[in-house]
């Protein structure tokens, strides 16, 4: 029950197929669990955890209109109905990780049966609210998701694949009820605790990446009237992470129009505009790296940008005197950066006015610079 659901959430789409038998793996689990007697800490564990896997299971198999035997209604009243035990077997005693969990379900829970009326395989009814039910089952689920992410931060830490879970959710409610802007800071928070813990190529750490990163080019394309496959400037990009924080030194003063444009291509060398050029173009680098790689087949464009990127802030950050350790550092990440993308591209046969002959020079040159700089002092790593 467990293994099927994480399968068919590695993969862009749930598989009804995948997710029919693993709802019926947790409900022949439940009720084997449900009928051992006597009944020890250890048997109402396992059935505790069959419910939990019963009901997210079916809910998920709802939200895709069902599956085999399985109409929508009948997954929904499945999973319903595995929540409701779950919820009598609650007591004094049940720590609150296990109400975490029980909230959560009920939360996703309750996203499906509302995506499922979005898809029109649920009817859908206005509430004495005014409201849709639709709309009612999202604004239930971002509260419970909320209540779990604080019952699983004072039990695990926020730093945990419990937490993450609803981190995860909130950030597709919030984007889902408040537009883009404010799920925008859950995403990154996912992508972060995601990368430290499961690595950067975990299928889920590649679904957070694609889904942070299509949100800023989808923010970058709003401001700037620019279609997603258009080249992004540094400076919009210096512009929207000094929006969002990503920055503690950035000056208010990005904001404004005129200075995005002097921010683009600075003049003078060590200005404070200068380096937060470098280190945006490092940042971009990157970033545009592992979105590239998160798909099947690297983007040339993508690539193109990426190995650009890498060498402006190689540029900024050989030419700043003097050269302390952390220039030193972003000039070394520079290069590896350079080094990384342009090899890349030489093996996608180039892109851009880089032929595979040019980035391949490129990409050496980016090596042949590193090896200089190797000292006696140069760490392991």
């Amino acid at each position: 029950a467990e293994l099927l659901n994480k399968w068919a959430a590695s993969s862009s789409e749930y598989s009804k197929d995948l997710m029919t038998r693993a709802a019926e793996y947790a409900r022949d689990a439940a009720g084997v669990f449900a009928s051992i007697q006597p009944q020890d800490a250890s048997t109402v564990d396992s059935f505790a955890s069959s419910l939990y896997w019963c009901a997210l299971n079916f809910a998920t198999l709802c939200r895709l209109g069902g599956g085999g035997q399985w109409t929508a209604e009948a997954a929904c009243e499945a999973a319903v109905e595995a929540v409701e035990v779950a919820h009598r077997m609650v007591s004094e005693t049940t720590p609150p990780h296990r109400i975490a969990e029980l909230l959560f379900v009920q939360g996703v829970l309750g996203f499906c049966r509302a995506q499922s009326i979005a898809a029109g395989h649920l009817p859908d009814q206005v509430m004495d609210s005014g409201q849709t039910l639709q709309k009612e089952l999202l604004i239930d689920s971002l509260r419970l998701f909320e209540t779990a992410y604080q019952h699983w931060c004072e039990a695990y830490g926020e730093r945990s694949l419990q937490t993450v879970k609803a981190i995860t959710m909130i950030g597709v409610l919030q984007k889902e009820l408040n537009g883009e802007e404010a799920g925008l800071e859950w995403n990154r928070k996912e992508l972060r605790i995601r990368e430290e813990l499961q690595g950067e190529v975990h299928p889920r750490t590649q679904q957070a990446r694609r889904t942070f990163t299509s949100m800023i080019d989808s923010k970058l394309s709003k401001q700037t009237g620019q279609s997603s496959s258009a080249e992004v400037s540094s400076a919009d990009v210096a512009h929207y992470l000094e929006e969002n924080k990503e920055f503690e030194d950035a000056d208010m003063g990005l904001r404004k129009p005129d200075t995005l444009s002097a921010l683009a291509s600075p003049k003078s060398k060590n200005s404070p505009e200068y380096i937060r050029w470098g280190k945006v173009s490092l940042y971009c680098a990157e970033l545009l790296n592992k979105w590239a790689a998160s798909s099947s087949e690297y983007s040339k464009d993508l690539m193109t940008r990426a190995a650009e990127y890498a060498r402006d802030a190689a540029g900024v950050f050989a030419s700043i005197q003097p050269q302390d350790a952390s220039t030193v550092d972003s000039f070394a990440s520079s290069l590896y950066w350079c080094a990384l993308n342009f090899a890349t591209l030489c093996r996608l046969g180039g892109g851009g006015q880089w032929t595979a002959e040019a980035a391949c020079e490129a990409a050496v040159e980016a090596v042949e610079v590193a090896h200089r700089m190797v000292s006696e002092t140069t760490p392991p790593h």
